[in-house]
């Protein structure tokens, strides 16, 4: 199980998106917005396109940028295993603007 969200001094979340929505199914979205936090404050919001990359591909990229939290609307089992098993938490279900 993926360490529980805290409050760390940095965190990096990524985002799956819809258009300015958060993407209804994580890994079908032609992009992704990495936010990075400090002291609670957005410091920076990137966005990553991830058109075209293999699912695996996806995952180790987020693994490789140390990204501390995926929010996405669903998520499928392998996924959410793959995700965990790389010390990323999931916050799945969410709906509404990214």
């Amino acid at each position: 199980m993926a360490r529980p969200l805290r409050n760390k001094l940095v965190m990096k979340i990524a985002i799956s998106l819809f258009g300015p929505l958060v993407s209804p199914r994580f890994g079908y979205s032609p992009e992704m917005v990495l936010v990075t936090i400090e002291g609670g404050k957005i410091v920076s919001r990137e966005r990553l396109y991830t058109g075209g990359l293999s699912m695996p591909h996806l995952i180790n990229h987020l693994s490789a940028s140390k990204v501390d939290a995926v929010i996405c609307g669903g998520i499928d089992g392998f996924c959410y295993r793959q995700l965990v098993s790389r010390d990323i938490s999931v916050v799945p279900d969410i709906v509404g603007d990214a």
